[in-house]
């Protein structure tokens, strides 16, 4: 298939993945362009989101072509598929991974999390990624990260050149487009100004240790810590069990209830040092 020189692809192998902060900053940024194009009059370019057959959830796009490409999954769709549909244009890949073999492409790389904390993840998850950022950086691609913090890891860890790497920075304008669920809090009995909120508590790299210790030192039994976020086993190791202190895990939730439970009545721990996240 032939494809005009104007045409910009987008790696859509992130809507095959588990719905995580990853997966958020790319669907986010997708939807942006698409509302962009939406307001401007003519396009000069055309962009096509690439996905595989199996992709596990839609987007409602008006301007962005979604195509479904071959008959692979996963990183072999990745490295084989979309290199070859993709041939002809410049590939815009924002989920930490992109083809090797796609030399005109605009990579996010979201930390050095397998590099600076390899025990957080699984064994062949950590061995991969790690060639995976080397060889693609060594590549021609544009890099991005999201924090001046992961870029310093980056060029630490693999050695790349600071020139080559630009900051674009996570966002929370997405929560404005929906309403809280203010049942939430009443549904799972927890009591207003009384709770925790950790998001993403499954991975062992968000310090939720450092969390439970807090609340701890606070001498505040009657405080609950409210755990949000869906685990992923393929990346990461699993999370030790904490006892001593009240959890309520409530797995993953909706963004109207992450709104309801953020802000409003919820106790703040210390802050730690922040570590990335993948």
């Amino acid at each position: 298939m032939r494809h005009s020189p104007d045409v910009v692809f987008i790696n859509g192998r992130f809507l095959t993945q588990p719905f995580t902060g990853v997966q958020r900053f790319a669907k986010e940024i997708v939807l942006a362009i698409d509302r962009l194009l939406a307001e401007c009059n003519e396009a000069s370019q055309q962009f096509r989101l690439l996905m595989p057959r199996p992709a596990g959830w839609e987007m409602n796009l008006r301007r962005i072509v979604a195509q479904r490409v071959g008959l692979l999954n996963g990183h072999l769709w990745e490295q084989l598929v979309l290199p070859k549909a993709a041939r002809g244009g410049p590939l815009l890949s924002l989920g930490n991974s992109g083809p090797v073999g796609h030399r005109a492409q605009f990579l996010t790389i979201h930390d050095a999390g397998v590099f600076a904390n390899p025990r957080n993840f699984t064994r062949s998850f950590r061995i991969w990624y790690r060639w995976l950022h080397r060889r693609l950086g060594r590549s021609p691609a544009r890099l991005f990260t999201v924090s001046e913090f992961s870029k310093r890891e980056l060029i630490r860890y693999c050695g790349l050149p600071a020139e080559r790497i630009e900051v674009v920075y996570n966002g929370c304008d997405h929560m404005e487009r929906c309403s809280a669920a203010e049942d939430l809090l009443r549904v799972h009995c927890i009591v207003p100004g009384r709770y925790v909120l950790c998001v993403g508590w499954k991975s062992p790299n968000k310090n939720f240790g450092l969390v439970v210790e807090a609340v701890r030192r606070i001498g505040a039994p009657e405080l609950d810590i409210v755990a949000v976020g869906a685990s992923n086993r393929g990346v990461f190791r699993q999370t030790e069990k904490i006892d001593g202190v009240r959890i309520r895990d409530l797995g993953h939730v909706s963004d109207a209830a992450s709104r309801r439970a953020g802000p409003a009545g919820s106790c703040r721990a210390p802050r730690a040092r922040r570590t990335p996240s993948p």
